[in-house]
């Protein structure tokens, strides 16, 4: 007697809720991209104005969500400004923002989420900096 198995191989989309739903619902759903940054870092400002850069250059560029950390919250809208568009954004006290960011991670922050899953995750003004040009690329996979 033999036995006939029909297997029906699908591509399978590894999907994962992160920490970052709790803040942002949807955010593990497709592409997206979360930013932690200071309201009044240099740093933080120009990250944030190449990522409006992109997503101006790109009609599919990921959806961007940004966490402030408290600190002179006041000045999120000059950083919006300088940015050059605004974004569905929160603010969050300094334990609670350095809990979500990573206590190892610095600002800017700026994670890459495809599904709930890191594609990659860019910190402070180092070796892990924001590179503008790698991102680029990474995004368009």
């Amino acid at each position: 007697m033999s036995l006939l198995v029909a297997v029906c191989l699908m591509p399978y989309i590894f999907h994962t809720i992160t920490i970052y739903s709790k803040y942002f619902p949807k955010i593990d759903e497709g592409k997206k991209i979360l930013c932690f940054f200071a309201p009044t870092c240099d740093h933080c400002m120009a990250t944030a104005k190449e990522l409006t850069e992109l997503k101006k250059a790109d009609p599919n560029f990921p959806d961007i969500q940004m966490i402030f950390m408290d600190e002179a919250a006041e000045e999120i809208p000059k950083f919006f400004k300088f940015a050059g568009a605004e974004y569905p954004s929160l603010v969050l006290d300094i334990i609670a923002f350095w809990g979500a960011i990573g206590k190892t991670n610095d600002t800017p922050g700026v994670v890459y989420l495809w599904n709930g899953n890191v594609q990659k995750f860019y910190n402070g003004t180092e070796k892990d900096q924001f590179n503008k040009v790698e991102f680029k690329k990474i995004v368009k996979k």
